[in-house]
């Protein structure tokens, strides 16, 4: 695989399955992943915590409650106990047995497959050990060059920044406190933006164009919504349901299209 940066420069378009393929199977779980790298999907975003004995788990929320079935926050929690629960039978019983996989579990099904969307969740009690023990993880795969790191929690991206001054980073605007994205970018040094589809509008693309910032959306999950993101020529799209987003762009003949205007 060539780096996560010369695949974006290469290319039109950057197509992530979102927590996975989540419209097929649970959000953040290996099945997820799986059906996602099956679907030869480019690049696959996760969320991530760290546990209270520092391991890194892929979850999407703070709180256990929606789909572990469980009571507490994640962080609180060893990873022990993390893997005694199931997070799969609230979304069918065929994914009853599913675990909260490892960052490390995640990447041994995709590695060398797609390209890693890795969400910081926001509010880390440690954010300094949060990051250097996700670099660990990724340096077992040689992954660095291969993801790009993204969070609501722009103290974060400046603690990865600082950390790990090659890591590509994308700031998502909180859609409870809007920042244009210059001010993103002047706050954290981050490489892009992400928001919610929901908020693509003139005023924010208006502002990334002026200031050269590549933008890219998520929930982009049906084609009424994928129309508006192509209309702005979003650099990024996110998904919980590539399969049909693909077809679709492949009907199009914009999937997997090189951009002969940028580096390769």
């Amino acid at each position: 695989m060539k780096s996560f940066k010369k695949y974006v420069l290469s290319h039109n378009l950057l197509l992530a399955a979102h927590r996975g393929a989540s419209g097929n199977a649970p959000e953040n779980t290996l099945s997820a992943y799986r059906k996602a790298v099956e679907l030869e999907i480019p690049a696959i975003e996760i969320d991530v915590h760290l546990t209270k004995d520092g391991y890194v788990v892929a979850f999407h929320d703070d709180d256990l409650s929606r789909t572990a079935n469980s009571k507490g926050q994640i962080t609180d929690i060893n990873y022990s106990e993390l893997n005694n629960l199931e997070v799969g039978s609230w979304f069918s019983g065929e994914f009853k047995n599913e675990k909260i996989p490892t960052l490390t579990e995640s990447l041994e099904i995709i590695n060398n497959k797609s390209y890693l969307l890795l969400e910081l969740k926001p509010f880390s009690k440690d954010p300094e050990l949060f990051v250097r023990k996700v670099l660990d993880d990724l340096e077992k795969f040689d992954y660095l060059n291969k993801t790009l790191f993204v969070s609501f929690d722009y103290h974060i991206i400046q603690v990865m920044k600082k950390t790990e001054p090659r890591s590509l980073t994308a700031g998502i605007i909180n859609p409870f406190k809007f920042v244009l994205p210059s001010k993103i970018v002047t706050l954290t040094n981050c490489d892009a933006v992400i928001c919610s589809i929901n908020e693509l509008d003139d005023t924010l693309v208006n502002d990334a164009n002026m200031h050269q910032i590549p933008i890219g959306c998520y929930d982009v999950d049906n084609i009424e919504l994928l129309n508006k993101s192509i209309e702005y020529q979003i650099r990024g799209i996110g998904t919980n349901f590539p399969e049909l987003i693909m077809n679709e762009l492949i009907k199009r003949g914009i999937y997997g299209k090189s951009n002969s205007n940028k580096n390769k």
